[in-house]
């Protein structure tokens, strides 16, 4: 049995939206990849550490986050797409430990923007959705600023269908 749930989306406001919705409905708490980043390495800030170091270096660092999120238990953990698919050497251990929901979202509109460190691109290609959603994925969803209202239900009802409850 799976012990949480991890949401990734190319919006990450967005899923952090949606992980606070679902860590209300199943009594969880949510892990924010970033969060978790950023207090391993305080004060420094990821923005310094990206200038510091480069990119590379802070999506090896995500993608040990992503790992070491299994350890926990009822967790809802929020990644972006990009730290997602920089973390394939991790994929069967995060997808026995982690129910894992993809959402592509695909038009910023208003409550749903970017944060601003520009660490990870708006613009994922569809491919990148694809692979994931074939390789990893449990369930996924297209969203957008029509649907944002609804995907939160949509997300809850697919879990419970996922485990027929």
């Amino acid at each position: 049995m799976k012990h949480n749930l991890m949401i990734s989306c190319n919006n990450y406001d967005f899923a952090k939206n949606i992980a606070n919705g679902l860590a209300e409905y199943f009594s969880m708490r949510v892990f924010d990849e970033l969060e978790l980043l950023s207090f391993d390495f305080a004060p420094t800030t990821i923005d310094e550490l990206k200038a510091q170091y480069g990119t590379e270096f802070i999506y090896n660092k995500l993608s040990k986050t992503l790992l070491s999120q299994c350890d926990f238990e009822n967790v809802v953990f929020v990644t972006h797409f990009e730290s997602l698919n920089n973390s394939h050497q991790f994929f069967d251990k995060l997808s026995q430990n982690d129910f894992i929901i993809l959402i592509k979202y695909d038009n910023f509109g208003k409550n749903c923007e970017n944060f601003d460190n520009e660490l990870f691109s708006k613009d994922i290609k569809i491919e990148i959705f694809e692979d994931l959603q074939k390789s990893l994925a449990d369930i996924a969803f297209f969203a957008d600023k029509n649907s944002a209202d609804t995907i939160l239900d949509d997300v809850i009802n697919g879990i419970k269908d996922y485990y027929n409850f």
